[in-house]
């Protein structure tokens, strides 16, 4: 039984799905979208709004080099996945953690702690982590259609922008 910090009752933390979960006639499905969402919600930071790519099993990097982290472009994909089941909250919640981490060159580092403070790295600079963050905001604003969002959010993806046109 997974329990989710932060809900009152099991049905809560399914609420904003409802709609979408409605339209699963396979129960099997459901069930599995249902502990997805579980582990989406287990995998943010309640604080900060990052969204770590995995839950780490390998705290001593003996194994991997360790998955614990927000990786930009992990959590990006796990953003529009919580958008596309209308968590809207937690998503702008990582996008804020996006701002805030955002390097003044526009760009992210390749992973960071729940903290905001970049965590080791193999190469700093990965292309894909700007451009994703990029088109999961872009496919946010879409599902939402909020203007005043994506004014706040407009000038990270200028800078993230900027880097990209000036890293081809």
């Amino acid at each position: 039984r997974v329990e989710i910090v932060g809900w009152r009752n099991d049905d809560d933390r399914h609420a904003p799905a409802a709609s979408t979960l409605e339209r699963i006639q396979n129960p099997q499905v459901r069930f599995l979208a249902e502990r997805s969402i579980d582990v989406l919600h287990g995998l943010q930071d309640s604080r900060s709004g990052a969204l770590m790519a995995a839950a780490e099993v390998d705290p001593q990097s003996q194994v991997s080099g360790g998955y614990g982290y927000c990786w930009p472009r992990d959590g990006a994909y796990l953003a529009t996945a919580l958008s596309a089941f209308g968590y809207r909250e937690r998503v702008e919640s990582f996008f804020r953690f996006m701002t805030d981490t955002q390097d003044p060159s526009g760009t992210w580092w390749q992973r960071y702690l729940a903290t905001g403070h970049a965590g080791p790295s193999w190469g700093r600079i990965q292309i894909d982590e700007p451009a994703s963050v990029i088109r999961a905001a872009h496919l946010h604003f879409r599902r939402t259609q909020d203007l005043f969002w994506l004014e706040k959010f407009w000038p990270t993806v200028e800078r993230g922008l900027g880097f990209l046109h000036e890293f081809h």
